[in-house]
């Protein structure tokens, strides 16, 4: 068993994102997508206002997953998957939470295998993004 995480272990990150940053972090990403900048093209996308990309909320949330085992040596990201279910919208309270669902030792491989179950949520714990990880954590 590996010492830098357990099953049932849980890492919670809460933010707020800010038009700006929302604004920055699609720019920073090269979506253009309008939605992101311009409240109208918002509204007649269907949505109360600019919403934050997808790409920057994903990475957001794999982020909070890494800063886990950030002091911890090194790991590797194998694989991940995400599923938008609503719109983040800005200055939002968000909380996005990890947990550890299963890890297997794997010698080839000189570390363990730990998989991940996530989500982000609102101030209203409505699931936003639910998202699935697998991460090498070397030896």
């Amino acid at each position: 068993m590996t010492t830098k995480t357990y099953i049932g272990d849980t890492i919670i990150k809460q933010l707020r994102l800010t038009i700006e940053d929302i604004a920055n972090g699609a720019s920073a990403l090269g979506d253009t997508n309008p939605i992101h900048f311009n409240h109208d093209e918002a509204i007649k996308a269907g949505y109360s206002g600019i919403i934050a990309s997808g790409a920057h909320t994903s990475g957001l949330c794999g982020g909070a997953l890494t800063q886990k085992f950030q002091h911890s040596g090194p790991f590797m990201g194998l694989d991940c998957s995400y599923r938008f279910h609503k719109a983040v919208l800005p200055n939002e309270q968000l909380t996005i939470t990890w947990t550890t669902t299963l890890i297997e030792h794997k010698t080839k491989l000189k570390g363990h295998l730990a998989y991940f179950e996530g989500q982000m949520t609102d101030s209203s714990d409505k699931i936003l993004i639910s998202a699935t990880m697998k991460v090498l954590l070397l030896d």
